[in-house]
């Protein structure tokens, strides 16, 4: 049966193929840089300095971040080790980790209501810390987190039942003409509720391939299969990532959000690393989801997406930070994408773009403070979401500063 999804998704995504482009518009602004590794590394750590003193050692929390907010940074900070080969940012993603954990060794029950979302990107922040650092008890709170998640995803057998252990509604076994199987629930502690969102079927996703590539356990890839065949032909338009859908009603949320296609192109870039099947869906949606307009801005290639206006970037930090987590998926594609390939030239475009806007527009040379509104202007005080959201894309300049694959001068402009 899961070969089955595989093939129709595959066939879904083989018809978009052909409007795939990857070539970079004239208009961006600044695809370039000069910077050279060691300027990255100073931005990154300049970043770090106002970071570190904001955990709070007793609750793991991150001074002016959520529950899932804090998590995206304990993400950025293991990626941007791993990047760098330092272990500058390890003593606070342990003491996060393990006072979080120590406290609520399941998430979900931090916030109510209780949220699978929550439990999967804390997942993911112990996954990369384990990568990171080879951390045992990082392993170990990742694998406890997908375990709880897992309870909540719809299996094949469930699908075509119609119903779920841990939900009392029943609901059909195919949404908007595919099956519902890897579909995973956003509430936990409500059996009626039938809401799937992306930001958790996507993380999962994430997660389940990752747990796969570290331990080989089939139970993992089983379940990124699963998650990918959903996430790609229920909820994905074309363009990107829905926001969710009601499975009891097949009702979609058709708001879109960068966060949750940024998920997913991290989730099938691991996939498509290997297995081959995932590559079109995979470069799908990277050649949709960076020109987007809902999101990019056509005349500069600048992610628009959060604030409006200084006042709003100071004062409403909710979703400002999660755009990043775009910038993160379009990393972890670029580094493993083959060393010819064109898309990996978009991606590194794309990304040079926003941090030339970071460092130009958003921030004033040596502050280390960054607004949320990538176009500007620079904040007059520190914004947790502000520096949550420039994080990952300093950690990404430090990669490109890395990869000496492309001639920077040599890209095809349309």
């Amino acid at each position: 049966m899961l070969h089955l999804l595989l093939l129709i998704s595959l066939g879904f995504f083989l018809q978009l193929a052909e409007a795939q482009s990857f070539t970079v518009p004239s208009k961006w602004r600044k695809p370039t840089t000069t910077l050279s590794r060691q300027d990255r590394l100073t931005l990154v750590n300049g970043l770090l300095d106002t970071v570190h003193p904001a955990l709070n050692t007793t609750t793991g929390m991150f001074q002016g971040l959520s529950v899932p907010q804090t998590a995206n940074m304990l993400c950025a900070l293991s990626i941007g080790d791993r990047i760098s080969n330092s272990t500058s940012s390890k003593d606070v993603v342990l003491q996060s980790l393990n006072t979080t954990f120590g406290r609520a060794p399941n998430i979900v029950t931090l916030r109510s209501p209780q949220l699978n979302s929550d439990a999967a990107v804390w997942g993911l922040a112990a996954i990369y810390s384990y990568k990171a650092y080879n951390d045992q008890s990082s392993l170990r709170f990742a694998q406890s987190m997908w375990a709880q998640v897992n309870r909540y995803m719809v299996t094949t057998d469930d699908a075509t039942a119609g119903s779920h252990p841990e939900k009392t509604a029943a609901f059909p076994s195919t949404c908007n003409g595919a099956s519902n199987a890897g579909a995973v629930f956003y509430i936990a502690n409500n059996v009626n509720n039938t809401v799937v969102n992306s930001e958790t079927v996507g993380t999962f996703l994430a997660l389940s391939a990752y747990l796969y590539e570290q331990t080989q356990n089939v139970q993992y890839l089983s379940a990124a299969e699963l998650s990918a065949s959903f996430v790609t032909t229920v909820l994905y338009d074309g363009n990107a990532i829905r926001d969710g859908i009601t499975l009891g009603t097949c009702d979609t949320v058709n708001d879109f959000w960068t966060s949750n296609s940024g998920v997913v192109i991290e989730g099938l870039s691991i996939l498509a690393s290997t297995h081959s099947t995932y590559t079109s869906r995979l470069n799908s949606l990277i050649s949709a989801t960076i020109p987007y307009s809902r999101w990019t801005n056509v005349s500069d290639g600048i992610i628009i997406e959060g604030p409006t206006s200084a006042a709003d970037a100071n004062s409403n930090g909710a979703t400002f930070g999660y755009k990043a987590i775009l910038v993160r998926g379009l990393y972890e594609a670029y580094s493993r994408i083959p060393s010819n390939s064109t898309e990996a030239s978009f991606i590194q475009s794309f990304i040079t773009v926003q941090l030339n806007a970071l460092t130009d527009l958003s921030s004033v040379t040596g502050s280390n403070l960054y607004s949320p509104k990538w176009e500007g202007p620079p904040p007059t005080q520190l914004l947790p979401w502000g520096q949550l959201a420039a994080v990952d894309v300093l950690n990404a300049a430090v990669g490109l500063a890395e990869d000496a694959r492309y001639d920077l001068h040599a890209i095809t402009l349309l």
